[in-house]
């Protein structure tokens, strides 16, 4: 069978029950990806060992019921200390519904452990590594432009943010416990957010420039917010795409219009339209209605 190479890379199979892990393993090896070296852990503290070598793995299939850990917080636990993996659940047929909820938390699929073939497993393997190669493409391109990105699902108020969204806020990237609760708290800088999500909710639609005020020793910044609202009531999806500059970069753009080295239509006023021609850019090309 033709391969899709995966020399020298690793799939790490979290899985408990010894028949499943061996199956699984069974599958990869009749796949186009036979030339990738399979790992097993019975528990996530071994997923944890085996994750901490040099390994580069392609993927991680990841059982949600371990001895040491139960439920969605097993992928919350792994993905909090190795946030950009890419990580495909295991499920049981009834338990399409937490599939679905670990995709939100952060998961590239869900795999139905009764219904797995091995083109099955091949193509979501194949898929979602694509899929996580783009998104780290995606990641660094918003780290260089200063965009970031985020999405709002109402039905079970989880807000999921790319890693420059809270770089824009001066804060730590959060990959756990990703409740939108967490962020309505007065001092938190995302409270913001949920003006957006409700003026959308009512419009559809909604394009702000919002100054946010300066930490200690940091500059005071702009930014600009697009957010768009998908859905049925109660089951809406807000996603939301914003760029920022700070003070010194509206002064600088001030001061480059002066000495003539920028179009006499390129204002300070307009707080750096670049970033605003980039929000359109990859704001049309995520979701086809920015």
């Amino acid at each position: 069978m033709g391969g899709y190479d995966l020399n020298g890379k690793y799939v790490l199979i979290i899985e408990d029950n010894a028949g499943d892990a061996r199956l699984i393993e069974i599958l990869l090896k009749e796949s186009e990806l036979s030339s990738c070296t399979i790992l097993k852990e019975a528990n996530l503290e071994g997923g944890f060992k085996a994750l901490e070598s040099e390994k580069e793995f392609a993927a991680i299939l990841l059982d949600l019921s371990l001895p040491d850990s139960m439920g969605l917080k097993t992928l919350e636990l792994l993905l909090e200390k190795y946030p950009h993996n890419n990580v495909i659940v295991l499920t049981g047929q009834s338990d399409k519904e937490l599939g679905l909820k670990a995709v939100q938390a952060g998961a590239q699929d869900f795999l139905d452990k009764g219904n797995l073939d091995s083109d099955t497993l091949a193509k979501s393997l194949r898929f979602s590594m694509e899929r996580n190669a783009i998104l780290s493409r995606l990641e660094e391109t918003q780290r260089i432009a200063k965009l970031g990105h985020w999405e709002y699902h109402q039905a079970n108020d989880v807000l999921q943010a790319s890693d420059e969204v809270f770089h824009l806020f001066d804060l730590i990237p959060e990959k756990s416990d990703p409740i939108f609760l967490n962020f309505l708290q007065k001092e938190h800088p995302f409270q913001l957010f949920s003006q957006f999500i409700n003026e959308a909710n009512e419009k559809g639609f909604v394009k702000k420039d919002v100054q946010v005020p300066a930490k200690e020793g940091k500059s005071e910044k702009v930014l600009f917010i697009r957010c768009s609202a998908k859905g049925e009531e109660g089951r809406k999806v807000f996603q939301g795409i914003h760029s920022g500059c700070n003070r010194k970069e509206i002064c600088q753009t001030g001061i480059c219009q002066k000495q003539g080295t920028l179009p006499a239509n390129f204002h300070p006023i307009q707080r750096c339209d670049l970033h605003r021609f980039f929000i359109r850019k990859i704001g049309g090309l995520q979701s086809g209605y920015f």
